[in-house]
């Protein structure tokens, strides 16, 4: 099972969705530590 669902998520799709999601996370950051030194 375990190993049916890494294969499932090393689908070209599944690794653009999590980069786009990991990319909005770390945009969030970005602007919560600007936001915070101004």
């Amino acid at each position: 099972k375990l190993h049916d669902d890494a294969i499932s998520e090393a689908t070209p799709e599944n690794a653009a969705r999590r980069g786009i999601q990991m990319q909005n996370i770390f945009d969030e950051e970005v602007d919560n530590m600007i936001a915070q030194s101004l």
